[in-house]
């Protein structure tokens, strides 16, 4: 039950606009301190966020995975590792397929050409 509850607030800010960015601590279209860790000494890096629904992503999930968190995708890392947003990256991936848009490009014609032999031009 917990976590459906966390997953309908996670939707619920994703609605938010930039009327209400005050709301939140991380903001689209530009650089945020986010840290790796809750251990503020543990760091972080500047992180541009490009979009909304990714500042409510951070806003939920307020940790980017640190070096040692991506050099090991399936596992943990060292201390000062945080990995809710590496493992929402790593799921959605294993489901969707890469978030580069050439591959989607490429996906979606090739479904267009399976259908009817047409290409659709993005």
């Amino acid at each position: 039950m917990g976590f459906l509850i966390r997953f309908i607030v996670l939707l619920d800010n994703s609605r938010s606009t930039p009327r209400d960015a005050p709301l939140f601590r991380y903001r689209a279209f530009r650089d945020n301190y986010i840290q790796y860790n809750p251990n503020a000494g543990c760091g972080g890096t500047n992180v541009y966020i490009q979009n909304q629904a990714t500042a409510g992503l951070y806003s939920y999930t307020p940790y980017q995975p640190n070096p040692s968190a991506l050099a090991n995708l399936n596992g943990g890392g060292d201390s000062c590792g945080a990995y809710g947003n590496r493992n929402f990256w790593v799921l959605f991936n294993n489901w969707f397929g890469s978030t580069f848009a050439n591959v989607f490009t490429s996906n979606v014609n090739w479904k267009f050409e399976e259908l009817d032999g047409s290409t659709l031009v993005l």
